[in-house]
């Protein structure tokens, strides 16, 4: 194209815009659609809330799908006139949407921290970190990166509402966060950009973060990984003795949030958390009764689905993450008989607390 003589084809100018060569009348410019895969999200914790921080380092967020979006709905003004064109206006927006990844041990623990509220780390590499139900932290911003410096889309305020843990044979561990926000911004600069030498930490031309006083290596963004877990990592036990009939399990976590709430000045305030609802579906195929005898008698039993790298110590290559389901109850139940071939049992369990333990060699799963 740029090698096109005047009067023959199209001109490629210097700032992209094409024209037609014999008389410079203005063409077009070219159309760049862009690809999911080329945007990157980014996330911040936040010291108040629905307030992105002005310089923070951002933790990567590794997702199959992001589908938070805000919503206003329109309406109508009653206000009688003399013309027949109806007065809309927007009433204010609300934040709210899913995050669909796998389970991971490099960013599992962000998303584990935000849903369950109370961290505890322990060791010196590898690192133990484990997760209990507790107060929720503040909250946190989701800063959206376009390709070629096209802007960013900040969502902040928000919280994870529910989270569903689903473990199937040959598939990945997967992860669905319902989140609730309370609003969204556009911005020109990325966050992480506003960091300046001496202040905090700077961020070179190739992406790699030193420590500003010193120059020292501190973390290189796109090194963070996801080496998800499958199907063959996956063990499930109940009471300590291995299940080997289970053919899927969904772990749920609920935190009751409150509707976020919104002054009359449009200041959001951070929704408070409820009582932590936590159940499970259990599929498993069917071999006795044990299960039925369990759901009738109200008998009190635990569950433990521990994910595995390798030997499981925490080191690289070696990470895992154990769930701990404790004083769960199976819901009475009774087999559907609608197949000749093999009945699959399918169990409603209440669960009394659940425990996450997160072995890997981060000393932090927060950045």
């Amino acid at each position: 194209m740029t090698s096109a003589a005047v009067g023959t084809a199209h001109l490629l100018t210097a700032d992209g815009a094409y024209f037609l060569a014999a008389d410079g009348a203005y063409f077009g410019v070219p159309v760049s659609w862009i690809a999911g895969r080329q945007i990157q999200v980014r996330l911040y914790s936040e010291a108040i809330y629905a307030i992105p921080p002005a310089s923070a380092f951002g933790f990567p967020a590794y997702f199959s799908a992001w589908s938070v979006a805000p919503t206003a709905a329109l309406r109508t003004i009653d206000i009688l006139s003399a013309g027949r064109t109806p007065l809309i206006a927007r009433s204010p927006s609300t934040l709210a949407g899913t995050v669909e990844t796998v389970l991971a041990p490099e960013t599992i623990g962000w998303w584990l921290f935000h849903a369950m509220g109370k961290l505890t780390t322990t060791g010196s590499g590898p690192y133990t970190h484990t997760f209990t139900p507790g107060a929720l932290p503040t909250g946190f911003t989701a800063e959206k990166a376009y390709p070629d410096g096209r802007g960013y889309e900040r969502q902040s305020g928000l919280k994870v509402a529910s989270a569903t843990f689903a473990f199937a044979p040959g598939d990945s561990a997967r992860l669905t966060i319902n989140l609730q926000g309370a609003r969204q911004t556009l911005a020109d600069t990325q966050i992480e950009a506003n960091d300046t030498i001496g202040t905090a930490r700077f961020l070179t031309a190739d992406g790699t973060y030193f420590l500003t006083s010193d120059g020292a290596y501190f973390a290189a963004p796109a090194t963070v990984g996801q080496t998800d877990w499958i199907g063959s990592d996956i063990a499930i036990t109940q009471d300590g003795a291995a299940l080997g009939t289970v053919t899927s399990i969904a772990l749920i976590l609920d935190n009751a949030l409150a509707s976020t709430s919104m002054a009359l000045c449009g200041k959001p305030y951070g929704p408070p958390a409820g009582r932590i609802k936590l159940s499970a579906r259990v599929q498993a195929v069917l071999t006795d009764h044990a299960w039925l005898e369990q759901a009738m008698s109200e008998a009190v039993t635990d569950f433990a689905v521990a994910m595995t790298h390798g030997s499981g110590n925490g080191s690289t290559g070696n990470e895992s993450l154990i769930l701990t389901m404790q004083d769960c109850q199976i819901n009475p139940y009774s087999p559907a008989i609608d197949t000749e071939s093999g009945l699959i049992a399918d169990l409603s369990i209440q669960i009394g607390t659940l425990t996450a333990t997160l072995r890997n060699s981060l000393a932090s799963v927060l950045p």
